[in-house]
């Protein structure tokens, strides 16, 4: 072996040959073209050329002349929402219909005189069936948990991996690889750190990748090079998560059940920061449906296999609660004393209190959750259904008697106070 990667060369060879081909067989471009434009053409902020058909055949493609400016023009104000645009559009090419440009470089990118992103050049596209896409965002969900261990079964079931290789080794290493590229925030995380690490670790064992993953790579990466040239603060992992996380709330498939279920419980323990992530992801995208959203985790833990899990949430949610009762009744009692100081006056029901009123941690993430649930893009949207779903909800008798008991046990507590 001249290299210690595991791969299939012969599929390698093959799949290198057919996109050669390809891109130079201009019928099959336009076909491309037409795929790609029935799919994507009505996408808000898209923009795919039209064809001539009466003016190609496969050795002359005829198409709509674009006048457009490249993504790093001085003269275009707006980058920052254009390559929002970009990197959204190529993970829901890739996440939802599978079918995804991957040669996207600044020289087949232009931006028209209405702010639209124009695709150039459909010679080189890819394809990902469902197990596949929804393997990338159990990945994702993996990576994001450090759940190694899954995500190295994950990689077995996927091909990437001999069914009888022995898989604590490769846990082990991902362990060591990965926890500086892991520890940063989502915001900051680097897409190509990650893969440099990955790839330290696939070079050691026996890993055969698949040319629709290399695809993939090369696709993401080339995003990465671009977002970085307009803005070197832009961050891939960062502006696609909203859609990952669209794609959990709403999407009905059982792997990605599984996958919501993964990432917001930790052995039966509620993550509250995803829960709160997740809310803020979906918040910002007009996309998610929140009434499918609601839907999702309602099933979630009002099913009867969920038991234990709806539980521990409603447990949680009575001690938040009741914390976030005295947090406001303290906050209140000092701002009245404040007042009340204002006015060089003095009251024996307050007098014990010489604080100010401070507004604590829970305070402002309630606020902030609840702004973002009130004035969300995905709840203006879809107001009507979302309050539909609700009602659909509360009329589920395992849910009617989660709210009761949970509003015994927190007006027990607060009036035992």
């Amino acid at each position: 072996k001249l290299i210690k990667y595991e791969f299939d060369l012969v599929s390698a060879v093959e799949e290198m040959g057919k996109l050669i081909y390809e891109e130079i067989d201009y019928v099959k471009e336009a076909q491309n073209m037409a795929r790609f434009q029935n799919l994507y053409g009505h996408v808000k902020g898209i923009h795919v050329p039209k064809i001539y058909w009466q003016y190609s055949a496969k050795r002359v493609l005829t198409m709509e002349w674009i006048d457009g400016e490249r993504l790093t023009s001085d003269s275009l104000t707006n980058k920052a929402q254009l390559v929002q645009t970009l990197v959204r559009s190529s993970f829901h090419q890739m996440l939802d219909k599978g079918y995804y440009h991957c040669d996207v470089h600044l020289g087949n990118i232009l931006v028209t005189s209405d702010q639209k992103v124009c695709y150039l050049d459909f010679g080189m596209m890819s394809e990902l069936n469902t197990e596949q896409r929804f393997g990338i965002i159990e990945g994702v969900v993996h990576l994001v948990n450090r759940d190694f261990n899954s995500l190295v079964r994950l990689y077995v079931r996927l091909g990437f991996l001999p069914v009888t290789t022995p898989t604590e080794p490769i846990v082990e290493a991902m362990r060591e690889a990965l926890p500086d590229a892991l520890s940063a925030s989502v915001g900051e995380l680097n897409f190509k750190s990650v893969i440099d690490k990955l790839g330290s670790v696939m070079y050691r064992y026996p890993f055969s990748l698949p040319p629709y993953y290399t695809a993939i790579l090369r696709c993401l990466g080339l995003l990465e090079g671009i977002t970085i040239q307009v803005d070197p603060t832009f961050r891939v992992v960062h502006d696609a998560y909203p859609y990952i996380a669209g794609k959990l709330l709403v999407d009905d498939a059982p792997e990605l059940r599984h996958a919501l279920q993964c990432l917001l419980f930790d052995s039966g323990n509620p993550r509250w920061e995803r829960f709160e992530s997740l809310i803020e992801s979906a918040a910002s995208s007009e996309e998610v449906d929140m009434a499918r959203a609601t839907r999702r985790v309602s099933e979630l833990l009002l099913d009867s296999n969920s038991s234990d899990l709806c539980q521990r949430v409603v447990e949680d949610v009575v001690d938040g609660l009741e914390t976030l009762a005295g947090d406001i009744t303290n906050y209140t009692m000092a701002s009245v004393n404040q007042g009340i100081r204002l006015f060089g006056l003095s009251s024996p029901m307050f007098s014990s209190s010489n604080s100010y009123p401070i507004e604590t941690e829970r305070m402002q993430r309630a606020r902030k959750l609840s702004t973002l649930l009130l004035t969300s893009k995905a709840t203006n949207a879809n107001v009507y259904s979302l309050l539909q779903e609700l009602f659909r909800i509360g009329q589920d008798h395992r849910a009617q008697q989660i709210i009761i008991d949970a509003s015994v046990s927190l007006t027990e507590r607060v009036s035992s106070r």
